[in-house]
């Protein structure tokens, strides 16, 4: 039935007597129903005139029947967008209860950073966007953001990704959202969104370009100059990278810049999310963003350095825990703080785990604190798990960007063995592609290793750089890693290579003698335990029946080092101790397997242990014919920061006029 003009009513009576039925049918016009070219949508006006049969006296009403039209009635259109929304999304959705945000007096001057920006209209770019490590608080930032904005009605839209969600791990309900946003914002937007999913119920099956197109820029263009003045204006998108796909995230990426740079859009964007390759591509300089976007870097320690920030927040909340579990003032110490700070890295997502398990209802928080404390990778630990959510991110990141990785058909290596290989002495600060030369990998191998792990570990200048010291530790522990654990064989892998390079006698050797040695004793010092660590003991054995080569070239190095630091030469010399202490270490397991190989081992350990000992005249008289500009040339060489293949040759030259030889492998 279609609703009349006018305000009726009809009323049909049986007779009028006392106590008399009277069924009653009446339709009403909803008059408190907003103007849909407000600016607003108001809420509707309650009558105060009289009431329904006012006045009205000994009857009864039976089978009453009483319908309402309001003339700007819901309308389908709108009704299926929102249908086509992810609630979830929201910055104050129901399912992101107790979201991260900022503690009170944290991370003050990078909030009014990102405010003034937001609120500066004139503002050169129109797109603000925030990159950092997994767990920096981009998101803790990103809601505190959308509070404030919400809280001074310049609020136009947010929409928060969720890898977990699957109604948010996607781009499919971004722009519906954001326009569903938008449309309680504005009467008249609302309208010419409603109209154009009436006329184009597919418009949720086309490009994110086609809906934004259709549902956000054209209406907003459409708007009276006053209706758009009073449009709130800051959208906020957080954690694109927890999109799953990877070509989505290009798309909406391709549609901001389409809004910013061709500036269609009254609107300025804040967005975050991990450094990934794709947004790395779009912010680096030449990219198609570089030129649009505020860039604001959270890894950029000297300008967000967020130590103080943790260090404030843990002492608060273990003061306040205290208060609440009535324990005495003393129950943590500053230097406890100390260790959580330290272990944190700068990075949020640490301490917020350990206040999170410290804080726990289940259990006393001071037995607690202490776990987290004397928490050591690789030491077993009780069935505790202090880290179980940051593990649960790190195994996110790291199965996804092994994914990414053998999706590629070009892809041919072990990812975990060769991330694990790259990870286990990042502190010596090599480059990635003397790694990728010691591997027998190809050259560049490592950009595809490392690509999807942005958020976790940085590429500076060719060398890796961990975000976090608290990934190498869930790498490197199998109780938390799982499946994904390959130390052990990656510590295998890296001395077989070692081994071959330095039987190679190439211009690696000098540094794969180093790493030899350390990564030697490292695989010792986790499998002492064990009856026979087969694949490092076998490698050896082999070096030494087909490398007697190889051999003389480390002892060459390690002589030349020596000589040098007696010299009082300014290098640091190899570590012969380290050295000498990883073919000790042998000797166990190569007695019975390999007595040759073992006694050859044991003659070299003996000999480098009493170089240890030479003093500086006993070191001149074995050099024949150094002469002071050879010493010279020598220095020169190891204060340069390149060295040519010339001096190479000529360091080589040098190591050839040594006096000792070793004896032969069969001796």
């Amino acid at each position: 039935m279609q609703p009349p003009h006018g305000p009726s009513l009809t009323c049909i009576m049986f007779g009028h007597r006392p106590s008399a039925a009277i069924p009653v049918s009446a339709n009403f016009i909803d008059r408190g129903a907003p103007d849909w070219r407000n600016d607003r949508i108001a809420p509707s006006s309650n009558s105060t005139g009289p009431g329904f049969l006012s006045n009205s006296h000994d009857f009864q009403v039976d089978n009453f029947e009483y319908n309402v039209y309001n003339q700007a009635a819901k309308s389908k259109g709108w009704d299926t967008l929102v249908t086509a929304t992810a609630p979830n999304a929201l910055f104050d959705a129901k399912a992101r209860f107790d979201p991260p945000k900022c503690d009170e007096d944290t991370r003050v001057e990078l909030i009014r950073e990102i405010m003034d920006w937001i609120r500066n209209r004139e503002a050169p770019q129109r797109l603000l966007y925030m990159t950092g490590a997994a767990g920096a608080g981009k998101s803790a930032l990103q809601q505190t953001i959308s509070e404030n904005c919400a809280g001074s009605e310049i609020l136009a839209a947010s929409f928060f990704f969720s890898a977990g969600d699957g109604t948010r791990n996607n781009t499919a309900r971004l722009i519906p959202t954001i326009a569903y946003q938008l449309g309680l914002t504005s009467t008249a937007l609302r309208k010419m969104i409603e109209r154009t999913v009436e006329n184009d119920p597919l418009i949720f099956d086309r490009s994110l370009m086609s809906q934004m197109e259709a549902l956000i820029l054209n209406p907003v263009s459409r708007l009276s100059p006053s209706e758009l003045l009073a449009l709130p204006y800051a959208i906020l998108v957080d954690g694109l990278d927890e999109c799953s796909n990877e070509d989505s995230q290009k798309e909406f990426l391709r549609v901001i810049d389409y809004c910013v740079v061709k500036d269609r859009t009254p609107f300025c964007f804040f967005v975050a999310s991990r450094p990934e390759m794709v947004v790395q591509e779009a912010l680096r300089p030449g990219g198609y963003l570089h030129k649009a976007a505020y860039p604001i870097q959270l890894s950029d320690s000297g300008r967000y350095d967020a130590s103080t920030d943790i260090r404030r927040t843990v002492s608060r909340r273990l003061r306040e825990l205290g208060e609440m579990m009535n324990l005495e003032e003393t129950w943590f110490s500053e230097t406890d703080v100390d260790k959580i700070v330290e272990a944190a890295s700068g990075q949020y997502i640490y301490a917020a785990t350990v206040m999170r398990y410290v804080s726990q209802r289940r259990g006393a928080p001071k037995t607690r604190l202490r776990t987290v404390l004397d928490w050591a990778p690789g030491k077993k630990q009780s069935k505790a798990k202090p880290f179980a959510a940051l593990d649960r991110l790190y195994m996110l990141i790291l199965s996804r960007a092994k994914e990414e990785y053998e999706a590629v058909d070009t892809n041919e290596h072990d990812f975990l063995l060769v991330l694990n290989c790259y990870c286990l002495r990042a502190d010596y600060n090599y480059f990635l592609s003397f790694y990728d030369q010691i591997l027998g990998l190809e050259e560049g191998a490592y950009k595809s290793i490392v690509g999807d792990l942005q958020s976790l570990v940085k590429d500076k200048g060719g060398r890796l750089v961990l975000y976090h010291k608290s990934f190498q530790d869930f790498l490197f522990d199998e109780g938390r890693v799982g499946a994904f654990y390959a130390q052990s064989r990656a510590l295998a892998h890296t001395v077989s290579c070692c081994l071959q390079r330095i039987s190679e006698s190439d211009h690696l050797s000098e540094v794969a003698i180093r790493l030899l040695a350390a990564t030697t004793n490292q695989y010792f010092n986790q499998h002492s335990t064990l009856p026979e660590p087969h694949r490092v003991v076998d490698s050896f054995i082999e070096f030494f029946k087909a490398s007697g080569g190889g051999w003389v070239l480390i002892e060459k190095l390690l002589l030349h080092r020596l000589f040098l630091h007696n010299f009082n030469l300014p290098v640091k010399p190899y570590q012969v101790e380290d050295t000498s202490n990883a073919f000790t270490r042998l000797f166990p397991f190569m007695r019975d397997k390999a007595p040759e190989a073992c006694a050859f081992a044991r003659d070299c350990r003996d000999r480098w242990s009493a170089w240890q000992k030479w003093n500086r005249d006993e070191a001149i008289n074995f050099i024949q014919d150094l002469t002071p500009i050879t010493q010279q040339k020598l220095q020169q060489y190891y204060n340069s920061s390149s060295h040519s293949e010339a001096d190479r040759m000529f360091l080589h030259k040098v190591l050839a006029s040594l006096v000792y030889q070793p004896p032969s492998s069969s001796s």
